[in-house]
């Protein structure tokens, strides 16, 4: 695993093109949207990199930003495309929010409108209410200062967060892992998963 790796997740995940509002509504619906041929392409071009990956030991000032997020997603992202539906899809998060977290506090707004999005990712995933509040204020700040092209990304982005951010200031986790996770889910919960289906 090298920094050419690197390169070739960052050009898969933002399609080769400048990762700014023009290509955010596709590119978004490409990583959020369940697709067995996406889960596919990314297990058959990346998925021999992840353990590979968390076998070394990274320091983000010795790669380029480009790198460094391409090394978020293959730690965040692609095990939710390779594993899904099991424990290993979230094995590598406190990878990938270890790194984000680094970034993020070194400049958030040095980042394009959809490396900022990558990055929050981690804290989303996260199951716990500060790194939900944290990530939930930089979006609401950057919905604020959102120009007219950039807000169509951002208050969509805002809601999602903040429903992320509800389900764990009520239950502390989220329900919809409990199966994978081996987790005993209280009738609360049982009650929730009936009502919301599918979750993250």
């Amino acid at each position: 695993m090298d920094k050419a790796d690197l390169s070739h997740i960052y050009q898969f995940w933002f399609a080769g093109q400048p990762c700014t509002e023009a290509i955010a509504g596709e590119r978004v619906r490409f990583w959020m949207e369940q697709s067995d041929e996406t889960d596919k392409v990314i297990r058959r071009r990346f998925g021999h990199l992840i353990a590979a990956a968390a076998g070394q030991t990274w320091a983000p000032e010795q790669l380029s930003p480009q790198e460094a997020i391409a090394l978020v997603v293959l730690f965040d992202q692609f095990p939710r495309n390779i594993y899904r539906a099991s424990a290993e899809a979230y094995a590598y998060d406190p990878l990938a929010r270890d790194l984000a977290r680094t970034m993020v506090a070194e400049g958030w707004e040095a980042y394009e409108t959809l490396e900022q999005f990558t990055l929050g990712l981690p804290f989303v995933h996260h199951e716990d209410l500060d790194d939900q509040n944290y990530i939930l204020g930089l979006a609401e700040g950057r919905l604020v200062a959102a120009s007219a092209e950039s807000r169509p990304l951002w208050q969509p982005t805002v809601d999602q967060i903040r429903k992320h951010r509800d389900i764990i200031a009520r239950f502390g986790r989220f329900p919809h892992r409990n199966d994978v996770l081996g987790r005993q889910s209280t009738v609360e919960e049982r009650a929730f998963l009936s009502r919301c289906g599918r979750g993250f």
